[in-house]
């Protein structure tokens, strides 16, 4: 399991270019309602479970899928070529 966005904004986080794995968690924190957008790792819904269960225990209220319709090959994709322009080396001209 993987957070994307802690403690996100549902209407600017929770969009279409997130990956079909991707689930928004509800949970209480400090009496506040609070959501993270999540990948689900190779457990599945139970790692994601698991963890706000550890963390929030009767403030966890619940998980739903993100609206992500990218196939998660293509995001890995993306996310691993945008990872590697950002790590490009500029030779100095001598």
């Amino acid at each position: 399991m993987k957070v994307l966005v802690q403690d996100c904004n549902l209407e600017k986080d929770n969009n279409k270019e997130l990956p079909v794995s991707a689930y928004v968690v509800e949970y209480v924190k400090d009496k506040e309602t609070k959501h993270d957008i999540v990948i689900a790792g190779h457990n599945g819904t139970v790692g994601i479970f698991d963890h706000y269960w550890d963390l929030y225990k009767e403030g966890l209220k619940g998980w739903h899928q993100a609206d992500g319709r990218v196939p998660v090959r293509q995001w890995r994709s993306m996310q691993d070529l945008a990872a590697t322009d950002s790590k490009k080396k500029i030779r100095k001209k001598k």
